[in-house]
């Protein structure tokens, strides 16, 4: 591990992405609320949402402690930032580009728009960032108490009335446009540029407070977009949001970094979190075809094979290629 590299947040970053490809192994089969069995499958799948969020705040606190007072310094910030994560993007979107093509007949102009606009499914994640990487400079003039509690108030503004949207008025949306947009997340990457200049050393009691509270809230939100339509509201929501607010509070305290401890198990969930953007870019793939071999209701196991599989798929590539070119064209 580079000497560079934090492992208590390549751990948390590990965590995160193991999140994300639970999140996307879960079948919306399992979750119910006609039994104890499908109300724990919910209230699981609530713990994950924090995923995206802190992949968001990881984000704002290394680029927050960047130099980025020069527009020399700007544009080395985004010649070197936008690339690493543009260009693995559009070659992993190629699958998804001839799929949307060949199999599903759509428009090859609209298609090859959305592979551009980084489109195609969780890959929206790719055209958040950039956003981010491209208003840095100019939040970073904001990040101070009223700068954070101004994202706060747009992010909370803005899932409100995309649940509204989505759940009651019962539009749909791709995910480049309901998840896609910066305002949605804002609070989160601003939390990051935050802790990068700001004292971490403080109480976790809130931020526990808040997870319970935030988890419980996430439940009965759910129940109530689930009385409006089945398998309505498992993901994104304002009780979600406040979930994820504390489990950044408490996964960025310095007490809770103190405690982290090198061990096999937190080393191995760190070399995951290294290779995180290769799995995230990846594993999609390999859930198309696991949902062809396992059981649909068997989750852990289709869990476990696709992560297994994704990281194997990447350490193969590792060690056949080059380093700078899979850095460069994969993402890790």
């Amino acid at each position: 591990m580079s000497a560079q590299r934090q492992p208590y947040f390549d751990f948390l970053r590990g965590i995160a992405i193991m999140m994300v490809v639970a999140i996307h192994t879960m079948p919306v089969e399992i979750c119910s609320f006609d039994s104890l069995k499908g109300i724990s499958s919910i209230a699981f799948r609530q713990t994950l949402n924090c995923a995206v969020p802190v992949f968001l705040a990881i984000s704002g606190y290394f680029i927050g402690r960047k130099d980025l007072s020069n527009k020399n310094n700007i544009f080395t910030f985004y010649k070197k930032q936008i690339p690493r994560v543009y260009i693995p993007c559009l070659i992993f979107s190629i699958g998804f580009l001839l799929i949307d093509i060949i199999i599903e007949k759509n428009n090859p102009i609209t298609s090859l728009i959305m592979l551009i606009c980084c489109g195609f499914g969780i890959y929206y994640f790719i055209a958040l960032i950039i956003q981010f990487y491209l208003l840095t400079p100019f939040l970073i003039k904001f990040n101070k108490w009223g700068g954070l509690i101004c994202a706060l108030v747009i992010s909370l503004t803005s899932i409100v009335l995309l649940n509204y949207m989505t759940h009651i008025a019962g539009h749909h949306f791709p995910l480049i446009i309901s998840a896609g947009p910066f305002y949605l997340w804002i609070v989160f990457f601003m939390m990051g540029l935050w802790y990068a200049k700001h004292s971490r050393d403080y109480s976790i009691i809130p931020a526990i407070a808040i997870i319970i509270i935030g988890l419980i809230l996430s439940v009965l939100e759910t129940k109530y977009y689930y009385s409006l339509r089945q398998n309505s509201g498992l993901g994104i929501k304002i009780s979600s949001f406040i979930y994820s607010i504390g489990v950044i509070m408490l996964t960025f305290s310095t007490k809770l970094e103190r405690i982290y401890n090198n061990n096999i198990i937190t080393s191995t969930v760190a070399y995951i979190g290294e290779v995180s953007f290769g799995i995230y870019l990846v594993h999609m793939y390999v859930v198309t075809i696991v949902r062809h071999i396992l059981p649909v209701t068997n989750w852990a196991l289709s869990w476990i094979a696709t992560l297994v599989v994704t990281i194997c798929l990447i350490m193969f590539s590792k060690w056949l290629l080059p380093a700078k070119f899979n850095r460069r064209y994969f993402g890790f």
